[in-house]
């Protein structure tokens, strides 16, 4: 089992910090992800009643319990990244997507101060906290 809980153990654990109704919307939240991501792939799905597939999720959520949408940057100093790809490229940056290069918002093999980083991660936060007071 590792370091892994069952996942009652971890809606218990969300409840205990947000309360059973920030986590009722949560999950809620997660299942509209799931049914609306297999409708858009469902006339691709193979049907053979002679095996299955098997989907996996991951999702990150925020501070909030709001699940994280993919159009964020950068997370807690990390990369977001899909099909191997960055999700966006420098503001303003020409696209040179057509030269085989592609200029990236990525950090990646670049030293990181990985504090830095919390420390403008922690500053976001307390700035959505203000304005959302």
């Amino acid at each position: 089992m590792g370091c892994k809980w069952m996942l009652q153990r971890f809606r218990q654990y969300l409840a205990s910090k947000h309360g059973p109704e920030a986590v009722e919307t949560l999950f809620s939240d997660m299942d509209n992800i799931f049914i609306k991501s297999l409708q858009s792939v469902q006339k691709v799905i193979i049907s053979d009643k002679h095996c299955f597939e098997l989907y996996g999720y991951d999702i990150l959520i925020d501070q909030d319990l709001k699940p994280l949408t993919g159009r964020e940057k950068r997370v807690g100093g990390f990369d977001l990244m899909w099909n191997d790809g960055p999700v966006s490229r420098e503001e303003g940056a020409p696209d040179l997507s057509e030269m085989g290069n592609f200029v990236t918002n990525t950090h990646l093999g670049c030293v990181n101060d990985r504090k830095k980083q919390l420390r403008q991660l922690f500053r976001s936060l307390q700035g959505q906290k203000k304005a959302s007071s």
